[in-house]
């Protein structure tokens, strides 16, 4: 999986949650994921959509 730009999308406040710091980019990230299976690719595109990455 590639990812655009990483570090000039991450936020700039880390906010913890359950004893978890938050280190996803903001949402609307470009992602590039590449896979063989196609049921692999429908999961990922799934989870990818739910956290709003395109």
């Amino acid at each position: 999986m590639a990812v655009e730009n990483q570090k000039d999308h991450l936020r700039d406040e880390e906010e913890e949650e359950d004893g978890v710091i938050n280190r996803f980019p903001i949402v609307g990230m470009r992602v590039l994921a590449v896979d063989d299976n196609p049921t692999c690719l429908k999961v990922l595109d799934k989870l990818l959509r739910q956290c709003e990455y395109h």
